[in-house]
């Protein structure tokens, strides 16, 4: 038995491989091996899946007012025209930057700028008198000559749908739905809208007819709407999980709305009306392509501070 055949056998025997010296791989080769191996490993498909975890948002109108409005000056005059007082009084140059800058960082018109009357109750009077520090007396403010006509106060647009009271009773309308659907803190953003959309169709019958401010508060409290409404409360349903959705219009046999939501890191078209049905349509439930009967979609702005819908031709 020759040397090498002894070694050859002693190797196989013991189950150790001994390296060939003659066949060793080049550096250069292993290197260019690796490389390989680390690329394939970096473009492969991953079998891990994002999934955002559903938190569920408690004060919501409130937390939404100090982090889009942050100027104390700012959210007070908020506060005190939400609840359906003059907001701040001063003359129309003064006036104006401070309703473009809240209306700015709101999203939306929700305050606007009015004349005082002349020529009413004192009642109508105190809310202006009772404005700190006071700036003009009731004799200026009354009179119907001098620099009553001058004067402006900042105001809520529309008081219907935008009081602070009525907003925090439809954020709270919103929470009870997100509990009736049965979403948890800790489900994972796909299955909380499935559960979402599924509790719209079940709960709402389509009924045409006028509603509350393009808001669904009929739709939470007697179940009844139509697209707007559907749409409005997927939004404010995804709203208290921290689940961005937006808000569309465009054609779909006529006006019509739906939504747009982001799962597991990607953008998804929704239409809860039209998955409504005697069984629930999932042609209309996640889908990555906009259906070819849904046509020149358009991005609303809708605001958690104010009811009122800001069109897309609205936008500057």
């Amino acid at each position: 038995m020759s040397k090498e055949d002894t070694i050859t056998h002693t190797t196989i025997t013991k189950g150790i491989i001994t390296p060939n010296t003659h066949n060793k791989i080049p550096t250069h080769l292993k290197t260019a091996i690796t490389l390989l191996v680390m690329a394939f490993l970096l473009l492969a498909p991953t079998t891990t899946t994002y999934a955002k975890r559903v938190k569920i948002q408690s004060n919501l109108y409130q937390h939404e007012l100090q982090r889009r409005i942050k100027d104390p000056f700012l959210i007070n005059i908020v506060k005190r025209a939400t609840t359906g007082k003059a907001g701040y009084l001063g003359e129309y140059k003064e006036i104006r930057p401070i309703v473009e800058k809240i209306n700015q960082r709101v999203g939306t018109h929700l305050m606007t700028l009015k004349h005082i009357k002349r020529g009413q109750e004192l009642s109508y009077y105190n809310q202006f008198l009772e404005l700190q520090p006071t700036r003009y007396s009731k004799e200026e403010l009354t009179q119907r000559d001098g620099i009553a006509h001058m004067i402006y106060y900042v105001s809520i647009t529309d008081r219907k749908g935008n009081t602070s009271k009525e907003r925090k009773r439809y954020w709270t309308l919103a929470k009870k739905a997100v509990r009736k659907a049965g979403v948890h803190n800790g489900d994972s953003d796909k299955e909380a809208v499935r559960k979402i959309s599924k509790w719209i169709c079940k709960h709402t019958k389509y009924k045409a007819g006028t509603y509350d401010n393009s808001e669904a508060y009929t739709l939470f409290s007697k179940g009844t709407g139509v697209c707007r409404d559907y749409s409005d409360a997927f939004w404010a349903m995804c709203k208290i999980c921290n689940i961005p959705c937006k808000y569309y219009t465009g054609q779909a046999k006529g006006g019509h709305g739906w939504n747009r939501v982001k799962v597991s890191g990607k953008w998804y078209w929704i239409d809860v009306t039209w998955m409504d049905g005697k069984t629930i349509k999932k042609k209309y439930y996640l889908k990555r392509r906009l259906w070819k009967n849904h046509k020149n979609a358009k991005p609303c702005t809708k605001s958690i501070l104010c009811s009122r819908v800001k069109y897309y031709w609205e936008h500057p």
